[in-house]
């Protein structure tokens, strides 16, 4: 069985070698709307709690790959930043209060 395994592996290995390569890149974006966020202090600090309010925001990616085209298979790396404004946070008991932040995550994936 080891040795099917093994052949198979070796006989995609030598199609993909022989394979045309065409490398591409994309771009894309769009908007981004994050969730806002509920939170809950423990008990020791008096329990309670809040929440976190975003504006709808935006993310761009970029990504550049290599497609084989003899076989159904591409590799590619990706890269991806979003960001959201803090609109405004609310506690328990504390009312609500203006903020002027920003959330932001970048990515990156193979």
């Amino acid at each position: 069985m080891l040795k099917k395994l093994l052949l198979i592996a070796l006989m995609g290995s030598a199609a993909i070698a022989q394979a045309e390569v065409s490398p591409y890149v994309s771009l894309s974006g769009g908007l981004n709307m994050l969730e806002d966020i509920d939170f809950d202090y423990p008990p020791i600090l008096g329990g309670g709690g809040g929440s976190a309010e975003f504006d709808t925001g935006y993310v761009i990616s970029g990504a550049f790959g290599l497609a084989f085209d003899s076989v159904p298979i591409r590799t590619e790396i990706e890269l991806s930043w979003q960001k959201n404004d803090l609109d405004k946070i609310k506690v328990d008991g504390l009312g609500s209060v203006s903020a002027s932040d920003d959330q932001e995550t970048s990515a990156v994936m193979w």
